[in-house]
């Protein structure tokens, strides 16, 4: 069974992870950000864990803040986790142009709000996710109904009030697009 797509990599680093916290921590990650130590001193310990990358110890501290009201001296540390959602909202709603990088993405939410850039990240990905639900229920539907109109007035070509030949090769051709 395949827990992650990465399962073996995913399992070593999980492994390696549980042992750093009993050796390290002496069986107990909450010593990771005891004494209220800033955004900084606790991205940089996760960083410490094989196969943790800035993105991935940045959302971790990100939601001991948020979901289990972790207090550190700072958050100034803690950047927005850019991804397809992220991308899309900032985007939209015009926080930064069509063609802005992921980096671009982290600086303009750091000078929106430097003393926590990563208080975006919850709102803007829960929006960008909705956006895309919303998105791929209107891409399936329209496919849907395009892969049942074709063959039907495929057969009513010539009959009043229904689509002519040139009409039907552009929903063919929509319908290719949406393939």
């Amino acid at each position: 069974y395949k827990f992650h797509r990465f399962n073996e990599i995913m399992s070593k680093n999980f492994y390696l992870g549980v042992k750093r916290i009993k050796e390290d921590y002496q069986g107990d990650a909450s010593k990771i950000w005891v004494d209220e130590p800033s955004s900084s001193a606790v991205i940089r310990k996760f960083l410490q864990f094989e196969g943790v990358g800035q993105k991935i110890a940045t959302m971790a501290t990100n939601i001991l803040v948020r979901r289990f009201k972790v207090p550190l001296g700072n958050y100034s540390a803690i950047d927005i986790s850019v991804d397809s959602h992220i991308i899309k909202m900032f985007k939209k709603i015009g926080l930064v142009s069509a063609n802005a990088s992921n980096d671009e993405i982290i600086f303009r939410s750091r000078e929106l709000c430097p003393e926590y850039p990563g208080i975006f990240d919850i709102g803007l990905w829960e929006m960008g996710r909705r956006v895309s639900r919303k998105e791929k229920e209107g891409w399936v539907s329209e496919k849907r109904k395009l892969e049942e109109e074709i063959p039907r007035f495929e057969r009513l070509i010539g009959t009043p009030g229904f689509p002519n030949k040139e009409e039907i090769d552009k929903k063919k051709k929509r319908l290719e697009e949406l393939e």
